[in-house]
């Protein structure tokens, strides 16, 4: 039996990659390996660091080069100018880079890293965490704020459409407001940034509709979400909750997530295609 450490760094806004950290604890430990997590990576131990910017952002973390056939983990987009940070990190000699997602895996290999694997975020029992309550909240958008975020929220607003956003909420609150809504509103923070995985397959794996700008970056996200472009995701939000449609997406949108590969097989594959027993 091996073992690994999942590594995310104490840094504001880490509750972000919460659900990352529970679903891969469960898909090793189901693998048959040993896990630990912590916030600084240990010595004699294979570490899995997640979101290496976040690690990069101290002067400890910063000093600390990762040993061979440390795997690093970026889930930060590739128009990000933390995507920077993390590339320090992720072409360090003998790392294993992994990525979340096909655009930014794509990248990484343009970069030199021809070894990078794309290692989605996926399906897990412990993501099914909220709560069962009425929902009576039109449309709920938990992110960080961005002109374009701003802009569509406003939209929406005009049409009509009470919206409730919240920034830099985390844990039960976090939970307790997406258990009260009809719709989860995903809006990309850049034009250019790929799917939000972490909020959209969160939301559907837990029984909520979502409508997001899209379109879908995989064919597996396909029924995931209601996906459209900028230009028309106001009016489909407006659509999803005056037909009262939001209801069957939800429930499509859940078993979409949980008949789509796990994080048991993603590992497993991921693992091995990096050579990692």
């Amino acid at each position: 039996m091996s073992g690994f450490c999942i590594v995310l760094a104490e840094q504001p806004y880490r509750l972000v990659f919460a659900e990352l950290v529970n679903v891969l604890s469960y898909g090793l430990r189901e693998l048959g390996h040993e896990v630990r997590c912590t916030t600084f990576p240990l010595e004699r131990t294979r570490n899995i660091i997640l979101a290496p910017h976040l690690l990069m952002a101290s002067p400890e973390g910063e000093a600390w080069r990762p040993p061979p056939g440390t795997i690093v983990y970026n889930f930060e987009p590739h128009c990000s100018h933390l995507f920077l940070r993390s590339l320090r990190m992720l072409s360090a000699p003998g790392v294993i880079p992994w990525d979340y997602a096909v655009s930014t895996t794509a990248a990484l290999r343009a970069l030199g890293m021809t070894d990078a694997q794309h290692v989605p975020f996926a399906w897990a029992p412990c993501l099914l965490s909220l709560p069962k309550v009425e929902r009576d909240l039109d449309v709920v958008f938990i992110g960080s704020r961005s002109e374009r975020r701003e802009a569509l929220i406003k939209e929406l607003q005009g049409m009509g459409v009470t919206v409730h956003a919240a920034f830099g909420l985390f844990g039960d609150p976090r939970d307790r407001m997406y258990a009260r809504a009809r719709v989860v509103l995903n809006v990309h923070y850049w034009a250019d940034a790929p799917n939000e995985d972490l909020r959209i397959l969160f939301a559907a794996a837990n029984g909520l509709c979502v409508c997001s700008e899209g379109p879908p970056d995989e064919p597996r996200k396909e029924g995931w979400a209601i996906w459209s472009d900028y230009r028309k995701l106001a009016s489909m939000t407006k659509t999803l909750l005056q037909t009262g449609h939001w209801r069957s997406q939800a429930t499509l949108g859940q078993a979409a997530i949980q008949s789509s590969p796990g994080i048991v097989d993603v590992l497993r594959n991921a693992l091995s295609a990096s050579g990692v027993t």
